[in-house]
């Protein structure tokens, strides 16, 4: 049988293992004291999450503040370096796309690039890498590198009617006149 300790109990025993600095048994129960308790839950998760030096040491407690949370820059942050500590590719795409959709603008714009490099580099997966920097652009219009990475793509891949459309409002943003002379003379 397995014993279900009494929420007093995990109490008692966290403080137990605060008095040693023991940070794993203080994360383990403080994650118990958060199942057995879904009011305080996100309260329980940050305090695991603050137990431990590295994010990746606290992933059940930061993934579910991330399900929360998909837009909170600290959180963000802690799970891009989790994932990265991890080798978790996949996740971290997916922890960028997460992102971007609760935040929208240019740190959308910045995530979903993020996410396109490592598609395109990681897991060689030019089809996605491109969706992703179309993402990026879309997420933001006026943000440079999205525009930029989007012409790049498109002029590799021969895609006509999209160069021209990036093309224009690339010269639109260009603020280097020498960078706008060259963009208008392609465009021409």
């Amino acid at each position: 049988y397995a014993i279900s300790p009494s929420p007093e109990a995990l109490s008692a025993l966290n403080d137990a293992y605060g008095h040693l600095d023991d940070a794993q048994g203080q994360y383990r129960t403080t994650m118990r004291l958060a199942a057995a308790n879904p009011a305080e839950a996100e309260a329980l998760h940050r305090r695991a999450l603050s137990l431990v030096k590295e994010p990746q040491q606290a992933l059940e407690a930061l993934e579910s503040l991330l399900a929360r949370h998909p837009g909170d820059e600290a959180l963000y942050a802690k799970g891009l370096v989790a994932y990265a500590a991890l080798g978790r590719v996949g996740e971290l795409i997916s922890l960028h796309e997460k992102y971007a959709k609760a935040t929208g603008g240019s740190a959308a714009a910045r995530a979903l690039l993020s996410a396109a490099n490592l598609a395109e580099h990681e897991l060689h997966e030019g089809q996605r890498a491109y969706q992703l920097k179309q993402a990026a652009h879309e997420a933001d219009p006026d943000d440079l590198a999205a525009a930029e990475a989007l012409l790049a793509e498109a002029r590799a891949r021969g895609d006509r009617e999209r160069v021209e459309g990036v093309l224009v409002k690339l010269v639109a943003l260009t603020s280097d006149e020498g960078r706008a002379a060259e963009l208008k003379l392609e465009l021409a």
